[in-house]
């Protein structure tokens, strides 16, 4: 039989990362000062869509039901929608270029998601997200976000109320794909906001990584992702392959793709790890502190998986190598029998991963 060893190793290279999103956010809501150098003047008005209110306490329950036969968790509801910069949101002019904007609104959620059916950004535009109170920023994303398949997803973006701002030139304002086929609305608070931090049930025993008086967990924990997959969410870790190579394979859960929970994965499911999000350093920078900068990659491809070990192996679409904040879980063959040595997993998935 064969056995795994998994070790640390950090990656420093001298390429630099170009699809990577970071995301800023301030979890006592304070208004974040880089987010009054980036955004632009809003107009007097604003275009404004709001969702439907729904019966929360139902998918409450369901979610209940949904646990206890070990299904990944869910914490939101998703909307269909179709809005684009062509049929919703604010146009004004700026010198050369056109801002658009979209407001979105979604009363009692606790975070907004975004899917794109058309994504696609032309050279010199910017497109940034921000929550009202200006607490948390996404972005900006550059045509270097573009994916081939023009498909893309963002999010959880903390509260009810979010603001979406392009910014391009008026000479390439055509060039602009921005269709939104679905909203997500956050019912489960994946920041913690009113739980406040270390809520991650029995990981870590309720501790911060940064609270360790080790300073190697760091190097740990920048292997770890907080994965989102659509309305659902689990985590995962980078691993490097016996070629050394720095594929960026992500491992992860069977359970977290068979969302279902049918026993096999659907082409459907297969599909959606198009549009997963991998959130690194979903963690606070200090102990017990209350801001955070995570780094988010978005898509990937199924490589491989099975049932009956609860695995699943996901190619990211863009490699981290690069980043010298991200580290790599590296796996040795050895003949013998199948180990894990070091591993992090926690259900409910907390700042500290």
């Amino acid at each position: 039989m064969k056995k795994i060893y998994l070790f640390i190793c950090l990656i420093v290279c001298a390429q630099f990362v170009n699809a990577q999103v970071h995301i800023r956010y301030n979890t006592n809501k304070e208004k974040l000062e880089k987010l009054e150098h980036i955004k632009k003047s809003l107009p007097n008005s604003l275009s404004t869509k709001i969702l439907p209110s729904f019966n929360y306490s139902q998918l409450i329950a369901e979610d209940k039901t949904r646990e206890s036969y070990g299904l990944p968790a869910r914490y939101g509801k998703k909307f269909d929608v179709q809005w684009s910069t062509l049929n919703s949101g604010t146009w004004s002019d700026s010198e050369d270029n056109k801002i658009w904007h979209l407001k979105i609104h979604s009363s009692d959620a606790y975070s907004l998601g975004l899917l794109f059916e058309k994504f696609y950004l032309p050279d010199e535009a910017t497109f940034l997200i921000y929550n009202e109170p200006e607490s948390f920023m996404y972005g900006p994303l550059t045509s270097k976000s573009n994916k081939i398949h023009e498909q893309f997803s963002m999010g959880p973006i903390q509260g009810e109320t979010i603001i979406l701002e392009l910014t391009v030139p008026k000479k390439l304002q055509n060039k602009v794909k921005l269709q939104i086929n679905g909203i997500i609305h956050g019912y489960r608070d994946l920041f913690k906001t009113q739980l406040g931090y270390n809520n991650s049930g029995s990981c870590l025993d309720f501790n911060d990584v940064e609270c360790f008086d080790n300073p190697d967990w760091d190097n740990e924990s920048d292997a770890v992702v907080r994965l989102i997959n659509g309305i659902y969410y689990g985590s995962g870790a980078l691993v490097n392959n016996t070629a050394n190579d720095y594929t960026p394979y992500l491992l992860t859960a069977f359970h977290n793709i068979d969302v279902n929970g049918s026993g096999d994965i659907s082409t459907t499911e297969e599909q959606a790890v198009a549009n997963c999000l991998f959130q690194f350093h979903y963690k606070s920078p200090t102990c017990n502190g209350s801001n955070s900068l995570y780094i988010q990659f978005t898509g990937g491809d199924l490589v491989a998986s099975l049932y009956d070990t609860d695995f699943a192996l996901i190619e990211l679409d863009d490699s981290p190598v690069g980043n010298e904040n991200i580290t790599y879980l590296e796996s040795v063959y050895k003949v013998g029998s199948f180990s894990v040595c070091f591993s992090f997993d926690c259900f409910s998935v907390d700042i500290c991963p």
